[in-house]
């Protein structure tokens, strides 16, 4: 189903003042054939229990039910903070620098200094959870550890990895290869103060899935985490690439992987 996207209700005199960010929503009411000619400085919300499309400079997308989405670079994160909604689960999977990154320039990198200006104290719940995906570079698990959880006033409860597997439950690489290893850390916090815990999180786990052929893409985390979070928590996932059910995706590549072109029709229906 193609739908028209139309502004529906505005939100900037109360939680964005001054920053004219307004909520669109996406309802069954509106007509089909409607182009977004802007993406940027407004919230796109699914407000359908179904997927819906819509088109973006002649390109199709898929927006899955109760999700929403901000195009935004790293320049307005105060988008962000100034909603005053706090989230009981942030996943952020940052574009570290890496020589690969670079040579490749499939992706612009950010310096890890930076993400020390993400306002996760300002958007964390009391009880909530942080989780990062971080590269094998020692240098940057160390980091995330001793001085960004610093920063965003969290510490370390779990140091979680994705291994990555073939369609024959093979490891990709071998684990002993210094340049390319099968598998990523999954670091995450929560507030140093936090009591409450709605299921005692692992300090180790190990997730096993077949990567996807895209370069840098991550599992999805919504199944995986879901129990250690309240029933019909606000999630919240930064530099996201893709979108997914009932979570708020922020980054400026969110509508990537949602392309119609990635996906292909079930003919067993």
């Amino acid at each position: 189903m193609l739908l028209k996207i139309s502004i529906l209700y505005s939100i900037a005199e109360n939680n964005f003042k001054n920053l004219n960010l307004c909520e669109v929503y996406l309802g069954k009411d509106l007509h089909e054939g409607f182009n977004i000619v802007c993406l940027e400085d407004q919230i796109y919300k699914n407000s359908l229990t179904n997927t819906c499309t819509v088109v973006y400079q002649n390109e199709r997308y898929l927006i899955p039910p109760k999700s929403s989405f901000i195009v935004s670079d790293f320049s307005k994160l105060s988008y962000l903070a100034k909603q005053d909604i706090v989230y009981d689960l942030i996943v952020i999977d940052p574009p570290w620098e890496n020589k690969s990154a670079k040579r490749k320039k499939d992706y612009t990198t950010l310096p890890e200094y930076d993400l020390k200006k993400i306002p996760v104290r300002r958007l964390l719940s009391k009880h909530g959870i942080v989780a990062i995906w971080v590269t094998n570079k020692p240098k940057y698990i160390d980091f995330v550890k001793h001085q960004l959880f610093v920063e965003w006033g969290v510490r370390v409860v779990a140091h979680w990895h994705w291994v990555k597997v073939t369609n024959d439950g093979e490891f990709v690489t071998d684990f002993s290869s210094i340049h390319k290893r099968p598998y990523e850390p999954l670091l995450l916090g929560q507030r140093e103060n936090c009591e409450l815990r709605f299921c005692e999180i692992p300090e180790r786990k190990v997730i096993c899935s077949v990567p996807c052929n895209i370069h840098s893409r991550k599992p999805p985390l919504n199944f995986i985490l879901s129990s250690y979070v309240p029933e019909n928590a606000l999630c919240l996932e930064m530099f996201a690439r893709n979108l997914l059910p009932g979570w708020l995706s922020w980054g400026n590549e969110v509508l990537k992987f949602q392309n119609s072109k990635y996906f292909c029709k079930n003919t067993s229906i």
